[in-house]
This record gives structure tokens, sequence and C-alpha cells, in this order.
């Protein structure tokens, strides 16, 4: 995954981090950033070095008189003498050699009580900022604890940023630290360029004679924020929002490294296609995504949390001139309803056969696109595929008793089709002017409930799944047209209780979280530009990743909480929603099929 343009003049340090971390260094590098203002240095004293000769001048010391002068002395001294009185002696000026400013940079960070949570991933930002600023002005950082007088180390990796997360103690900062500190600096050979002192202190003119920059910083009385005071030459203020609960846990913590694992394309040249969306498997173990160059798909294992080793795709090929219609996963195996002109080929069902077109009227099968219907796949016996068309047919496909393939029709005016268990699926229904929303397990077990709120304007559903053994309610959130809102139904007690949601921002729901624990939902959006993908939850916008160039495909899976995503380059990022974190990142742009541990 590419670093955002924003973010590319901390490319470097940010590369130490996983990609779903970075969202959260964004709000605060760019609003401090324009805080610091140029490094200036600090000249070196002393008596300058001569370097050479410069020019030639009507004053200086007789030593560097030139020998023409000392000549007539010789042979005229009358004249001599005159010249010296009226100031017309020549003298050499020596070049000195140019002073450089000293440009290195010192940070020491209050690593006390008053400083913990959130002030400590602050410290982590200004370090990145710090250290960009030292490199552009050809200079070092070095950084230290005010607790540990007189220690100061380099930023040399992702272990040093850990160091100073780990470093912290119980003991406030006192003015006898801060002296120690200042005594221990002005006894070295350099002075540094510019000092910074970074905390909490009530007596903010303790620390002045001795740093050049100081950093105040506190929670605003509202605690939603964090108060950031810059006090050098100016005193300069921004606010920054409090960080990710999870991503500032996980910082805190030190696991800055990605957590999951990247997949290789199994060749250089394979490329993905990106007119169909991932297909996820139920159990969330795998992801496939269609070929562009071939027939066929591409079959990934998505590694657990935590592992390293990167898993190898898998290229599947079918017949050429067939197209895929539906597609989805029979257990862990990747399985597909393909067309030609006048057959559909149950790709890797064993328990169908191929089959006749079926009429329009019964089952519509899109012509000029490559759009895949919504199914779910049922293990009942031999199996029950259901499949919803453009028309709101809701049908399903069974072998009959003697061994046929049959299209059975189910329902119509169906406006989503989604499974919600290892077993189960659900749909919306438009009955009569009236919303029903009905589930079926792999029993032939259905149930049915009234969602209020008109059917006429309902044009879009999420439903929220679960991979444990499902209860009588499921929650959905319901898009109606007359007034642009999403509505929330996730009430188990009240089933006629409804929240409306208006996204004002462009934001694209695309999937639907349901914690039964404390009865919460949450939305996962995709911004207006296809870049960030986002988590709405009790009102508030929480970012969860960024992508380097637009979204054009996405799935979201409602057993497992996984969210598969296509970008305009061709790269297959999986991320994990209830785990806050990417599983998989694989790159097939048919240039360079690539994998990055995370």
């Amino acid at each position: 995954m590419q670093i955002p343009d924003a973010l590319q003049p901390w490319r470097e340090w940010l590369e130490w981090f996983s990609p779903e971390l970075w969202p959260g260094f964004s709000d605060i590098l760019g609003r401090v950033n324009p805080l610091l203002g140029p490094l200036r240095g600090v000249q070196e004293g002393g008596t300058p070095d001569l370097e050479g000769l410069a020019d030639l001048q009507r004053r200086g010391p007789y030593e560097r008189l030139l020998t023409s002068e000392w000549l007539l002395a010789d042979e005229l001294p009358e004249e001599f003498l005159r010249r010296a009185s009226t100031g017309e002696h020549l003298f050499l000026a020596p070049e000195q050699r140019a002073r450089k400013a000293n440009r290195q940079v010192v940070v020491l960070f209050d690593a006390g009580p008053l400083q913990w949570g959130a002030p400590r991933l602050v410290h982590l930002a200004l370090m990145i900022l710090l250290a960009r600023r030292a490199q552009a002005a050809r200079g070092e950082l070095k950084w230290g604890i005010v607790q540990k007088p007189g220690q100061l180390a380099s930023l040399t990796s992702a272990s040093s940023l850990k160091s100073m997360l780990q470093a912290r103690t119980d003991s406030p900062a006192n003015a006898q630290q801060w002296e120690q500190w200042r005594d221990w600096l002005g006894e070295q050979p350099q002075t540094p360029g510019e000092c910074w002192a970074v905390g909490m202190w009530h007596d903010r003119e303790a620390v002045l004679p001795a740093f050049t920059h100081r950093v105040h910083l506190q929670r605003t009385l509202d605690r939603k924020g964090i108060q950031f005071d810059l006090y050098s030459r100016h005193h300069r203020r921004v606010t920054l929002p409090m960080p990710n609960q999870d991503a500032g846990q996980q910082l805190l913590k030190g696991q800055f490294e990605t957590r999951s694992s990247t997949a290789r394309a199994p060749d250089k040249s394979a490329r993905i296609a990106l007119t169909c969306p991932p297909v996820i498997s139920p159990t969330g173990s795998h992801v496939a995504v269609m070929l562009l160059d071939e027939p066929g798909s591409l079959v990934f294992r998505v590694p657990p949390v935590g592992q390293k080793k990167a898993q190898s795709g898998h290229r599947q090929l079918w017949v050429a001139g067939l197209k895929p219609v539906a597609a989805c996963f029979v257990g862990n195996k990747f399985a597909a309803v393909l067309s030609n002109a006048a057959y559909l080929h149950f790709w890797k069902m064993a328990s169908f056969q191929g089959m006749k077109h079926p009429l329009r009227e019964t089952f519509l099968i899109p012509t000029g696109t490559a759009t895949l219907q919504p199914c779910v796949w049922l293990q009942r016996a031999k199996g029950h595929l259901y499949c919803l068309d453009k028309q709101g047919k809701l049908t399903y496909w069974e072998r009959g008793q003697t061994g046929e393939t049959r299209l059975m029709p189910l329902e119509q005016k169906v406006i989503g089709l989604a499974r919600i268990g290892q077993e189960a699926l659900a749909y919306l229904k438009n009955e009569c002017g009236r919303l029903f929303l009905k589930t079926r397990n792999s029993r032939g077990t259905d149930k049915s409930r009234l969602i209020p709120g008109p059917a006429a304007d309902a044009t879009q559903v999420l439903f929220a799944g679960s991979p444990k053994r499902l209860s009588d309610f499921v929650p959905c959130a319901v898009y109606h047209t007359t007034d642009g809102a999403w509505h929330i139904h996730s009430c188990a007690t009240d089933t006629l209780h409804t929240e409306i949601v208006s996204l004002n921002s462009g934001h694209q729901p695309v999937g639907l979280l349901h914690d039964k624990s404390n009865n919460q939902w949450s939305l996962v959006l995709i911004s207006a530009g296809k870049t960030t993908v986002s988590l709405y939850k009790e009102h508030q916008v929480q970012t969860l990743f960024t992508t380097s160039t637009p979204i054009v495909r996405q799935t979201f899976c409602t057993v497992s909480g996984l969210l598969a995503v296509l970008t305009e380059t061709r790269e297959l990022l999986v991320f994990s929603v209830p785990e806050n974190a990417m599983r998989l990142w694989v790159l097939c742009n048919g240039a360079s099929s690539q994998e990055t541990a995370q």
C-alpha cells in the first residue's frame, strides 16, 4: 500500500508503521507541522579559520602588508611614511572559512503520569516531525527523557520509538531534573541548534533559558482533544483531536508493524479484473478475485492476525468463453455460475449439472456486463444456491430427484440478499407496500418480521450477521430515497424502534455491524473520494484505513466482518473491522505482483 501524498514528507518513518495506523498520524502531522517554522541553528563561537586570500584592502595588520610596500620602505622611506599616514598602504585580506550553524536538534520528553495516554501519541508524532526537520537541514535528531538527565539517543529505527514509549515513569518531571539537563547541555562541546522541551509544567519560565522551544501538552477541558502550545519566539496554539482509541492502544503498546501477511500472486503476468467485486468465504478464511487476461479466478488464503509468512495465491481457470454470473464459496472452495450463449454451467458445484438459460421472466441473466449477482450457498441435503437477479426475483437452484438441476422461484420484489450466518441467509421484501425482513436457514426454516417504514422508496439494505449461532432477530439498515437517510433497525426488544442516520459528507455505507453485548451498531463507510474507509459509531466517524488510489469495487462479509476492496491500481486489500487490522494486501497489476509483510 502506498503512503498518501499528504504524508509523503514523513514516508521514511511512517513505513515503520502499519498502513491502518497512518490516518492517526495524518491529523497530528498536518496540524503541528505548520507551527514549527524553519530551523535556524546556532552559530559556533571562537576565532574563524582562514582559508586562502580573498582581496586587497587599505587596512590590516602589518604582517599582511604587501611585499611591494616593504620594498618601497627600503628604497623610498619618506614615501613609505607618507603612504602610511594617508592610509594608502595595501594589505592582503584572507578568506575566512564559512562557518555552518549547528543543526543538531535535541528533544526531551516528560514521561511522567501527566503525559500518559493521548499526549504520548503526540510525543510520537513530534519525534517524527523533528526527525524530518533535522534531516532537511542536514542535521541530526537526539532525544532523551526528562527523568533521565544526561542520556541522549538517536532515532534510527522503530525500536527507538518503542524505547521512548516504554520509558514512561510514575514520577512527574521536576525543576531539579530540568536544571540538571540545562547544566549538562551547557557542558557539551557544541550547543545544539535547537533544544525542545516537551511536557506539562506549571512554571513555564523554569525551562526558558536552556530550551529554544517549549511544547506544553494538556487535554482540553471537555476531554475531547489535546491542547498543543508551542513557545519559541512566538506563542502558537492548536487543538488536536483525540486519536482513535483502538489504534492509540496499539501504538502505546509498541505494536507498530503490520499485523498481517500479504499474499503473492503466482506470477508477474497476473492482472485482476476491476469489473467484479471480490468474493469472501463465510468463514473469512479465503478471498477470490476475477482474472482480467484469463478466464478464471485468483484465490488467496487470508492469514490470521500476527502471521508474518506470506500466502500464495491459487489460480483457478475455467473454459474460455464462459462469463461469471454469480460466485460464492462452497465451504472453502470457490465456485461460480458461468454462462455462455445458451447454457448455464455450475463450476465447482458437484451437485449441479449444466442447464439451458431460464426464461427472462424467471431469472434475468445480465448481458454486456460483468456484474456478479448476489448469491448464497446453503448446504441443505445436496445444497441449494440462492440468487437475486436485477429484477428483484429471488430464486434458487436445487438438484431434482432424477439428478437434473432445477431453478425454483422463491420471492419477487426483493431488495437485497446476504448471508447472515454460516448456514442462514436474509433478504428484504416489498410485500403490498410494506417491508418484511425474512430469513431462511439450511434446514429450510423461514422466519419473517415487519420492518417499519415505507417500501416504495426503499432501495438498499444492509444486514448484520454473526459467525456464531443466530438469534431470531437480525439487525438491518434500510436506505430510503425520500429523506435520503439510512434507517437503522437494531433493537431486538422493540422491533419498531428506528434510528435515522443522514450522511451529508458523501460517505457510502457498505456494511453494518452489531455488537449484541451492548446493543451497539456501526456502519462501515467509504468516503466520497473513494480513498478512505471509516467506521460510523455512536455518531462519530473514525478512520480505519486509507488507500493511495480510489476504491473501485468492494465486498463486505456480514458474517466475518471482513471488508475486501479493489483499487484503481489493482490492489486487493482485506481489512478485518472487528479486529481493526489489515489482514491481506496484494498488488496484481501485471507489471509486478508484490508482497510486503505488514
